[in-house]
Formats: structure tokens, sequence, C-alpha cells
């Protein structure tokens, strides 16, 4: 078989997963309420980041790219502590929603847990992307 280096192989066929298990902080050091929303994207491949950004595609490829159930933890904007499970099935360069979206106060830290297996068949690149609105 053709290998890249002497321990993988062009047409390696994995049975593997990778577990994610992220905490991120999330931070409103201004004086005004914040909208932050948390998403789990597909862009379209690049070998060199274009300068814009992420690349996306409309209507996307008919076809998943990555499909896990992702588990989010966090407290919402009235305080109750949230575990939510979300079954994704991205295509590539789907425009997405976000997983979550908080409000936050000025001042105010808050996290989200995002907790997934990568599965053996989804083809990358995801990101995850915070972002305030």
């Amino acid at each position: 078989m053709l290998v890249r280096y002497p321990d993988t192989a062009y047409e390696s066929h994995a049975n593997y997963g990778v577990h994610y298990d992220l905490t991120l902080p999330l931070r409103n050091e201004s004086d005004r309420p914040q909208q932050v929303a948390v998403t789990l994207e597909t862009p379209m491949k690049e070998e060199r980041l274009s300068k814009g950004g992420l690349i996306f595609r409309q209507p996307p490829w008919d076809y998943p790219f990555f499909r896990s159930t992702v588990r989010l933890r966090y407290t919402d904007d009235n305080g109750e502590a949230i575990t939510r499970y979300l079954h994704l099935w991205h295509r590539r360069g789907q425009i997405l929603d976000p997983l979550v979206t908080l409000n936050l106060a000025p001042n105010e830290v808050r996290s989200v847990q995002v907790d997934f297996l990568y599965p053996p068949d989804s083809v990358p690149p995801q990101v995850l992307t915070v972002k305030t609105l």
C-alpha cells in the first residue's frame, strides 16, 4: 500500500473517532450587553485560508461531511443549567444556525461546554466558531 509516512497510508480506512470535550469561557468585558453565538461549522476545504475567512456555498453539496451528536452544557439567560443533545448532519459549505446563543451582561463570565465524538466517516474541516453578534 502506498504510504505518506511509515505509519500512515493514502487509502487508510480508519475505524476510530476522537472525543472532544471543550469548555469555552465566554467573557463580556465591555460596559454593554453582548450576544454571543457558538456554532460548529463545515466550511469549504482550502489549502490556504482565504483572506475573507471561511467560505460557504449556497446551495451546499447534498451529501454529508459531518454527522454526530453534540452535548451542550451551559447556563441560560435565566440562570438555569441546561444540557442539550443535538444530532448534527452537515453538508460541506452549509451555513448553519448557532448551537447556542447567549446574552451576556456587562462584565459577565459564562461557560459553554461542547462534547462530542468526531466520527471516523467525517471529512474535515469542521470549525467551532465563537462570535459576538
